[in-house]
């Protein structure tokens, strides 16, 4: 009996070493796994970071491209408003030379609203980017109009008079009453740009 005695505490001590044992453990292997899976997310939420990055960058590069040409085709529109003002072309070069830039903005146009938003973006950025899209062909058709409307003037059969002055004060007005208002894309760009940077740099 004494014998039993002694032998009691060590086996309660090693029953509860095990069990105490069985319980780090278990809770070690849940803790290992659920860093497993942590990892997992934050390698698949960089993928789709990165992804998302590489998806707008492509359609910035292009959205650049057709914004310089739309600066290059309003630039070229006012050189050659100015010169017909200052007698440098005749009104027949002018009519010509805006028949050729109407052409030029109209398959640009047609450029622009056939560019498509990547399906693959998530709703933020398509949001954005959408409303950039559509402010730029409101922007884009509204110069095409501004051309299209200075050439039909400059044409021979519209013309209202044969005094050079008043064929240009005539080409003027148009100018100053259907220039597009500016285009103003800046605040959804940047919102695009922040969305984008990396947690580190924001």
């Amino acid at each position: 009996m004494t014998r039993y005695k002694k032998s009691f505490p060590i086996f309660v001590t090693a029953i509860l070493a095990l069990c105490l044992a069985a319980v780090v453990g278990f809770f070690g292997v849940r803790a290992f796994r659920a860093q497993q899976e942590e990892t997992i997310l934050s390698q698949e939420e960089i993928a789709a970071a990165n992804l998302r990055r590489e998806l707008f960058a492509a359609w910035y590069a292009d959205y650049q491209q057709d914004l310089d040409h739309l600066s290059r085709n309003w630039q070229l529109y006012r050189n050659i408003m100015d010169a017909f003002k200052n007698d440098d072309i005749s009104r027949e070069t002018c009519h010509m030379r805006l028949k050729q830039l109407a052409e030029d903005e109209r398959m640009l146009i047609e450029r622009i609203e056939g560019r498509q938003i990547p399906a693959a973006v998530d709703d933020f950025l398509y949001e954005e980017m959408t409303s950039v899209a559509r402010k730029t062909r409101a922007y884009a058709n509204a110069q095409y109009r501004t051309i299209a409307l200075s050439r039909a003037a400059a044409d021979i059969e519209n013309v209202r008079s044969d005094s050079h002055e008043e064929q240009s004060r005539d080409m003027e007005e148009i100018m100053l009453r259907e220039a597009p208002a500016q285009l103003f894309v800046a605040k959804e760009i940047a919102s695009i740009k922040e969305y984008l940077a990396p947690a580190d740099k924001q």
